[in-house]
């Protein structure tokens, strides 16, 4: 089977039907939009196993410090953290 999307395409640029112009047009972008969601979640680093466990460590040991006590940067790299976690599970 070839590509859903260069099917859609061929289909719209031969088809008669104005009305499915919009639709086809629609599912082209979002179909390519998702597309380019996916290589770029491919592209990303991930953490091993190891590593997330360190990373998760420190996560505990910023998450337990007193925030009182914390500086700016330490709060903005406990956030990073918790960020750096959720994006590479």
């Amino acid at each position: 089977m070839s590509d859903v999307l260069a099917r859609l395409m061929r289909w719209m640029e031969t088809s008669d039907i104005d009305d499915a112009d919009v639709v086809l047009r629609d599912a082209i972008t979002e179909i390519a939009g998702l597309r380019a969601r996916l290589d770029e979640r491919r592209r990303m680093p991930t953490l091993t196993d190891a590593e997330r466990e360190a990373v998760d460590r420190l996560r505990i040991a910023f998450r337990d410090m007193d925030h009182n006590d914390m500086t700016m940067q330490q709060i903005e790299d406990y956030e990073s953290i918790c960020d750096l976690l959720e994006r590479t599970k």
